[in-house]
């Protein structure tokens, strides 16, 4: 079978889907409507929150690791981290807008979930480097 039939990561000799991740997922669409729309409301806006954090890494990883890339020419690179610098302005907006919006309307708890998420995936990435 051609690479072009296959889906995308098992194209990529040596990769799996993350079969975990996707039971996880399946599970939480299952049980997160019986939480009601408040709680759906309120883990959609943490996960909003948890991808401007994304963005945001990406951002800064990108420029940072700039002059590791393969470029041909300096304005290449130059694009590349204006490119960089404009994300992580965008990125740190939305996370302020998100923070806000938050705020307003649920005060303290759910910043205490994206610290206590935060340092889990700390933890997770730590175990995994071992």
């Amino acid at each position: 079978m051609d690479c072009y039939l296959k889906p995308c990561p098992m194209c990529i000799e040596g990769l799996e889907p993350p079969h975990k991740a996707l039971l996880l997922t399946f599970v939480a669409s299952l049980v997160g409507p019986l939480f009601g729309r408040e709680a759906l409301l309120w883990f959609v806006d943490i996960a909003s929150f948890g991808t401007a954090l994304a963005y945001l890494y990406v951002a800064f990883s990108t420029y940072r690791q700039t002059g590791n890339l393969a470029l041909n020419n300096n304005k290449r690179e130059h694009h590349v981290k204006i490119t960089a610098i404009l994300s992580s302005i965008a990125s740190l907006a939305l996370i302020a807008l998100l923070s806000h919006q938050l705020w307003l309307n649920y005060r303290l708890t759910p910043f205490i979930v994206i610290v206590a998420y935060t340092f889990l995936g700390l933890l997770l990435y730590k175990l995994r480097r071992q």
